[in-house]
């Protein structure tokens, strides 16, 4: 890609120095509210070979429900696992023991660098990447799953593990309103959240990777691949619909609403410079994708907030 197109999509795919905000507050609100009291996203049912961490036995012990042993009371055991009636017929304090359950989380990967704050219209990528994240979070909290997401912005922000409605809502409050006008432009890649994930050694959970994947390289797909060799994976890019249906009008002219960073194609010479660019990535992209063989979900940031709750899009 030569030097000149190469900053030109820089531009055309980052955020406008003047954005603030990825979803307002009244807007998150009534889109929260909608996701609390909609019903329509339940797992399907999965086999023995995919069930949850929380379905698998820790070699720990712990308070849980399945009985792991009988032994002699310690002191500072948990008085109430005390077993009496053994305890009678040796003379001697005996307590049972249980496995100790696995939590069960689950991880989204959530991309809100500077590319996807670009939104032609409708909205910027990143506020679709959230409504997806806030759907997602809830169907898991609804099973009784809690939830990790794993925010990649100037730096890797891992949020608390989530396992209430009021703690999802508190933490994409704080999400959605950050200002976002600094972005700086070296911002980490997508694979510093996949070697996150792969740090905290997760296995038997769902994952989501939400973003654009412009940056996905063939080491992201191998990262990718380990991690869904012992993980459920569903990835969803998004696009902004000029990444999609490339123009083929000139001139083609781009400006941030503060008029402080703009692009222009004003030949036919460049427009087709831009169009075999931006269909070179995409197809590379896609390819790296297609390799994965997990399901992937590919949208328009012009998808509706009706559409996310009525099309099967959440795992």
């Amino acid at each position: 890609m030569n030097n000149y197109f190469s900053s030109l999509l820089q531009k055309l795919f980052q955020a406008p120095a003047d954005t603030q905000v990825i979803i307002n507050n009244d807007d998150l609100k009534r889109f929260y509210k909608k996701a609390c009291s909609s019903s329509a996203r339940q797992r399907p049912q999965v086999s023995s070979k995919e069930r949850l961490s929380g379905e698998k036995a820790s070699s720990s012990n712990g308070r849980g429900m399945d009985y792991s042993e009988s032994r002699t009371y310690i002191s500072g055991d948990d008085t109430r696992l005390i077993n009496w009636k053994q305890s009678a017929k040796s003379g001697e304090l005996i307590t049972n023991k249980y496995y100790q359950e696995n939590e069960n989380i689950d991880y989204i990967l959530l991309d809100l660098r500077a590319g996807m704050l670009f939104g032609t219209r409708t909205q910027p990528k990143a506020a679709l990447a959230i409504k997806l994240a806030i759907v997602s979070t809830l169907a898991s909290i609804k099973q009784g799953q809690s939830v990790c997401v794993i925010a990649l912005e100037n730096k890797l922000k891992p949020s608390k593990v989530m396992s209430s409605f009021d703690q999802a809502m508190r933490y994409f409050n704080l999400v959605s309103a950050k200002n976002r006008s600094n972005q700086r432009p070296d911002q980490p890649a997508l694979s510093s959240s996949l070697k996150y994930l792969q740090a905290l050694k997760a296995e038997h959970a769902s994952v989501s990777v939400i973003s654009d994947c412009n940056d996905l390289t063939e080491n992201d797909t191998a990262m990718i691949k380990n991690l869904s060799s012992v993980n459920r994976m569903r990835v969803f890019r998004i696009q902004d619909q000029i990444e999609i249906t490339l123009p083929d009008i000139y001139p083609l002219n781009y400006q941030s609403t503060s008029g402080k960073q703009s692009v222009s194609i004003t030949s036919k010479t460049q427009l087709k410079h831009y169009q075999n660019t931006i269909s070179s990535a995409n197809k590379k992209i896609r390819d790296l994708i297609n390799s994965l063989d997990l399901p992937v979900t590919y949208l328009s940031n012009q998808v509706t907030d009706e559409e996310i709750f009525t099309q099967q899009m959440i795992l």
